[in-house]
């Protein structure tokens, strides 16, 4: 395909807390005279990261990555998505941002479709310090994800002529 995307991981329905760090996809640095390398595609999806007091970065995206990042909670970090420039076929959709420095570092892909940004005073863990990451009643996060995201065209072009089926992103019936 014209992107040179190589389907790769599922992350999905995942608590990362209490972390510097969350999720890192990254692909190959281009560099001149070498081949260029595939593009991995992973899916992210329905994953929480709860970082440490707005340090570190939720989500990293770099050197040539195009991951689909869909129906995530990033918060108290100090980025919650970094997606370098090489990255910026990144899709971002259903993303609940919270208490991060930036929600997202690069300016040119923005912070998603479907965006829900909660206050400082809005309660989303039913109990957060004693490591209860139950959605709290109430919580806009309830049934506020995208339930399905088509495949993306550059592939379809691919998989149509060899009777290969779409592979659309759903959103899982339940999470953790």
């Amino acid at each position: 395909n014209t992107e040179r995307l190589l389907p790769g991981v599922v992350i999905q329905n995942n608590i990362l807390a209490a972390n510097t760090d969350g999720i890192r996809i990254s692909g190959e640095p281009i560099v001149v005279g070498e081949q260029v390398a595939a593009v991995p595609f992973a899916r992210v999806i329905n994953n929480t990261l709860v970082g440490l007091n707005t340090t570190g970065t939720g989500i990293t995206v770099q050197d040539n990555a195009s991951p689909t990042l869909l129906n995530n909670i990033v918060m108290q970090f100090e980025t919650g998505i970094d997606i370098d420039s090489s990255s910026e076929t990144t899709v971002i959709g259903g993303t609940l941002y919270k208490d991060n420095d930036a929600n997202v570092s690069n300016t040119n892909v923005g912070e998603g479709s479907f965006v829900i940004q909660l206050d400082t005073d809005e309660v989303l863990f039913v109990n957060r310090g004693g490591g209860n990451y139950y959605l709290n009643p109430g919580s806009e996060a309830i049934d506020s994800s995208i339930n399905t995201l088509e495949d993306r065209a550059v592939l379809t072009t691919v998989k149509e002529p060899l009777g290969i089926s779409p592979s659309p992103i759903h959103a899982p019936d339940t999470d953790v």
